[in-house]
């Protein structure tokens, strides 16, 4: 009785080693089916994207890139601004202006030099109709330019 106890507990050991391995089989095989359908999905993509072609593998580029700078932009007669500096701080003045359309700074400049204590911020969005980072962004040029400056936060006076 013994005898067929332990043959039946060799034979279970043995069935049970011999699965594990199937079981790693099947997981080599089953990875081996996943590299294949994405290698698939993929050359069906470059087919699509060269017209049915086979791609072809793309080499290294050994071109230099060359950057340029830019070229000065042309204001009025004989006068050059580059493209950075193409608003001049001159033109930001509260004299009469020939067109009938203000830029975003000359707009924040106006509504500081109308109020005499300072303006805040919430009233320079409503006088001037800028919303949040343009209105920021022009209070920070100004400011650096030294046309203005916050006399406490969030509130700006003229210089």
């Amino acid at each position: 009785m013994k005898n067929i106890q332990t043959q039946i507990k060799a034979m279970i050991k043995t069935v049970s080693k011999s699965l594990k391995n199937l079981s790693k089989q099947v997981e080599k095989v089953a990875k081996k089916i996943e590299n294949l359908q994405s290698s698939i999905s993929t050359t069906k993509a470059d087919k699509k994207k060269t017209g049915g072609r086979k791609a072809m593998p793309k080499k290294a580029s050994t071109k230099k890139v060359v950057i340029k700078k830019a070229a000065p932009k042309k204001v009025g007669r004989n006068k050059s601004v580059s493209k950075k500096f193409a608003t001049p701080v001159k033109k930001i003045t509260l004299g009469k202006k020939a067109s009938k359309r203000h830029t975003v700074l000359e707009k924040v400049l106006k509504e500081v030099s109308s109020s005499k204590s300072g303006i805040s911020i919430s009233e320079l969005k409503s006088k001037t109709g800028v919303e949040g980072r343009q209105l920021s962004n022009a209070l920070y040029k100004l400011a650096k330019r030294n046309m203005i400056k916050a006399k406490e936060r969030g509130v700006y006076v003229l210089v």
